[in-house]
């Protein structure tokens, strides 16, 4: 080989190392280090928050509260949903937004003192709570409904909370001992009711291949607990399915 042609080829091979070099620093070595800042997003949800944050520092990702939201079955502080999902591939350091449980929701206790015991009910439910315990005064100079709650109006309780109520009446009532009702007829058993001047308030019905339609299956109040006249009661009766 001549040496014109040896120092041809020494030439083109430094000349294509030196692209390969320029290759290398150009688009291979970028593409490395792209593909190691690359970090799996992990699953957050139903972590609480501060686990959640402990979980993306781990593998280099911050956290962004983007709302918080209520939501019957998390407690408060819980993750509901993220974004980007769980297991996408993110640059590290990225923000991943996440939404939080704000527990149940609440809601504000109405002022029923002076209302009915009706009134209070009626009031109660279509604020999303329920009459609790139900005591009862009486002072035939007095003003007659509801005197006390608790808890006080303008507090706050979670959806279907009980309301206790304090409930002055006129004059004492007379108390019966409430009959065992169940087997009979619906239908005689609300007249009779009515007629001895009693409420009643609810009839519930419940499907059931055991018992003629129409028979009274359970009742409240219980059968031998004593119900001032003119009280409530509810029953369940039996609806052939």
């Amino acid at each position: 080989m001549s040496l014109g042609r040896l120092l041809l080829l020494v030439v083109g091979g430094l000349v294509s190392l030196g692209l390969l070099v320029v290759a290398a620093d150009v688009w291979i070595l970028p593409w490395l280090v792209h593909q190691q800042s690359e970090v799996l997003v992990p699953e957050l949800g139903g972590m609480d928050r501060s686990s959640a944050e402990r979980e993306l520092v781990r593998v280099g990702l911050t956290m962004v509260v983007g709302e918080e939201i209520f939501d019957q079955e998390q407690p408060i502080g819980v993750v509901l949903e993220q974004s980007p999902p769980a297991l996408s591939a993110v640059r590290a350091g990225r923000p991943v937004r996440v939404v939080l449980s704000k527990g149940e929701a609440v809601v504000q206790v109405p002022d029923v003192v002076g209302l009915s015991l009706r009134q209070s009910e009626l009031l109660l439910l279509r604020e999303g709570l329920r009459v609790g315990r139900v005591s009862r005064s009486y002072d035939p100079l007095g003003t007659v409904g509801v005197v006390a709650q608790r808890p006080h109006a303008g507090s706050e309780r979670q959806r279907g909370a009980a309301v206790d109520l304090l409930l002055r009446e006129g004059s004492e009532r007379i108390h019966h001992r409430m009959p065992d009702l169940i087997g009979q007829s619906l239908v005689r058993v609300r007249d009779a009711l009515t007629r001895a001047g009693f409420e009643v308030r609810k009839v519930t019905y419940r499907s059931t291949s055991d018992a003629v339609p129409g028979t009274i299956l359970d009742q409240w109040p219980p059968a031998g607990s004593r119900i001032p006249a003119g009280g409530s009661i509810e029953l369940v009766a039996s609806n052939r399915g």
